[in-house]
């Protein structure tokens, strides 16, 4: 067959067939384009008075507190657990919290119990020293009166808490080590660091 038959014309007209499909798809995609749904938002975004933006930075910064102090306590506790100074850690350490009624059971040692009660008191002092009920009613927060919101406050950063210690200390037992203690005790606090450093940036605090 010559050169110029039927075979040396497939090719090109596979090729030419691809080019149309690659057309045909981009002008798709144009179409695509220019029938997305508008996003802009329906209303301009609410400005908030400076009563509410005190109020609402108060709602950061107790919740940093509340994390910073937890996480010291706590990881102060287990530290103690891994040199064999307190027994059952578990519940020494890290305490519960109970699903059904929402309740905070605190760690069994007494002084980091004491540190986390102290941490709920100057938490709950720092917002309600700057959020009336009525400010935190006009908040797009997860409560809508100072109780409401100390207690989603609370919970949420309990659980959030719980679960760093139990990544960076996982099951604590006695680690006879004194080199393997250090390095545990630096990967929690390096850890802890960066927990707080997040907490710190949303509440805008150093």
């Amino acid at each position: 067959m010559q050169p110029g038959g039927s075979l040396g014309r497939a090719p090109l007209r596979l090729a030419g067939f691809a080019l149309l499909l690659l057309v045909a798809e981009a002008s798709a995609a144009y179409r695509g384009l220019n029938e997305c749904p508008d996003l802009r938002p329906r209303s301009p975004a609410r400005r908030l008075s400076s009563e509410l933006r005190d109020c609402q930075q108060a709602v950061a910064e107790a919740g940093a507190l509340f994390v910073e102090e937890t996480l010291a306590a706590q990881s102060a506790c287990l530290d103690r657990a891994l040199a064999g100074a307190i027994a059952r850690p578990e519940r020494a350490c890290l305490g519960l919290r109970k699903l059904a009624s929402g309740e905070t059971v605190l760690p069994r040692d007494a002084a980091t119990a004491e540190r986390i009660r102290e941490a709920f008191r100057r938490s709950e002092e720092q917002l309600v020293s700057a959020c009336s009920d009525a400010d935190l009613a006009a908040l797009p927060d997860c409560g809508d009166d100072q109780a409401s919101t100390l207690a989603c406050l609370w919970a949420n950063h309990w659980e959030h808490t719980q679960h760093v210690l139990e990544r960076t200390h996982g099951e604590v037992g006695v680690v006879a080590d004194a080199a393997a203690r250090s390095c545990q005790t630096a990967l929690a606090g390096a850890t802890a660091e960066l927990v707080l450093a997040e907490q710190r940036a949303r509440a805008g605090t150093r």
